[in-house]
């Protein structure tokens, strides 16, 4: 029962965002997180300047642009515009004309707290149902407790101030260094001073980013020891 229940539900945890983040800068410190780059070339650089240096590097003479996916207007339209072939210069002003459809959300933020509450569960022996799937489990989570973050003994598991600052640090780093492959759209006069802006708004943007939370999830192991009736509740759990 239990093998069957562990295909469902897969024992690997999530790894949390500070588990990622620590296993940027030291590549032992996450086995379970989805990348390895930074075994081959460090955290000195983001993995898409990496990629543009490499095609440099292997090809000669190449041009390099990065598309900066983040900026103002429309995902879609912006690329047809500035990534697009000459060619298609028709298109690009029959989009900004308002032709054709709005394009949906490409780059969308999924949560998944619900997803590692249901893991951290399953791995505590808290999940007696075998015939569950993660799907299952995450659903009824989100239904049962649609405010989970208003419990009392809710807890979430933030970066230390430390961590921040260096995460902060090497984010404009980053900034920096990938802004210099913008493509000429991208490119303006007066760029020392449109620098100073772009960090600017992108100080502002990370202490956003640290008064909500998004470098934090939720602490799903506190959770489950100290919620009682959570505990209780995913034992009572079984496929209808």
């Amino acid at each position: 029962e239990m093998h069957k229940m562990d295909k469902n539900i897969r024992s690997d945890e999530e790894p949390s965002f500070i588990e990622w983040y620590k296993g940027i800068t030291y590549d032992t410190a996450c086995p379970n997180c989805y990348y390895n780059y930074v075994k081959f070339w460090g955290p000195e650089y983001h993995p898409t300047e990496y990629t543009a240096r490499m095609f440099r590097e292997r090809f000669e003479g190449i041009s390099v642009n990065i598309y900066n996916m983040h900026q103002t207007g429309d995902l879609f339209i912006n690329f047809v515009c500035q990534v697009m072939p000459l060619d298609a210069k028709d298109f690009c002003e029959a989009l900004r004309r308002g032709q054709g459809k709005f394009s949906s959300n490409l780059n969308p933020t999924r949560p998944f707290e619900n997803e590692r509450l249901a893991v951290a569960a399953y791995n505590a022996g808290l999940i007696l149902d075998a015939r569950l799937t993660k799907k299952d489990v995450t659903k009824r989570i989100m239904k049962k407790f649609p405010d989970m973050t208003l419990r009392k003994k809710f807890k979430y598991l933030c970066p230390t101030q430390f961590e921040l600052d260096q995460m902060l640090q090497l984010s404009l780093q980053y900034e920096t260094s990938l802004f210099l492959y913008m493509d000429k759209y991208e490119k303006e006069q007066n760029y020392d001073e449109k620098s100073k802006e772009r960090e600017r708004s992108h100080r502002l943007k990370f202490e956003e980013y640290v008064d909500t939370h998004r470098f934090c999830n939720w602490d799903v192991k506190h959770m489950l020891h100290f919620d009682k009736e959570i505990q209780d509740w995913f034992k009572t759990l079984r496929l209808n």
